[in-house]
């Protein structure tokens, strides 16, 4: 199969296609260590940049999004594509000014991310409130993933 059978046209597909019991594995990754119920997602002032700055915790906020710049950079030395609407991959220099601004624009809620890490069969589609989905073809780099999660300081949460 190419890897472009692989992602359907939309997230609401993909979410069932990827998770109908065949071995894939999904799950978020997160700034946070669980999901915030509703009166702490009120009192949180680290949603999103613009809130971070009012709130005075841009500083905490940058942060945060440092750890997940470092994650996604290490997993894109194996190589990473966009996943386009038609479900194609279109490569991707890791180093390049244009992967850094995916990411930014994904990590600041302003355009998601849908991106497809080669090295490691892991598509990741970027999501509100610091917390971006994954979708692991099967289970065969889940640990090497679940480090790599811890090491950056995130949180996988199921």
């Amino acid at each position: 199969m190419a890897k472009s059978a692989a992602f359907p046209r939309s997230l609401e597909l993909a979410e069932r296609n990827w998770a109908g019991g065949t071995g894939q594995v999904v799950f978020s990754v997160s700034i946070f260590d669980h999901f915030l119920a509703e009166d702490e997602s009120l009192e949180c002032d680290l949603f999103t940049i613009d809130q971070a700055r009012e709130g005075g915790h841009l500083a905490e906020y940058l942060a945060g999004e440092a750890r997940f710049l470092e994650l996604y950079r290490k997993l894109a030395m194996r190589g990473v594509s966009r996943v386009l609407a038609s479900g194609r991959l279109a490569p991707l220099d890791p180093d390049s000014r244009r992967f850094g601004e995916i990411l930014v624009s994904s990590l600041r809620e302003r355009r998601f991310m849908d991106v497809y890490f080669d090295g490691y069969d892991l598509r990741v589609v970027g999501g509100w409130d610091r917390t971006d989905i994954w979708f692991c073809r099967d289970d065969a780099r889940l640990a090497e993933l679940r480090t790599a999660i811890a090491h950056a300081g995130l949180f996988e949460l199921a």
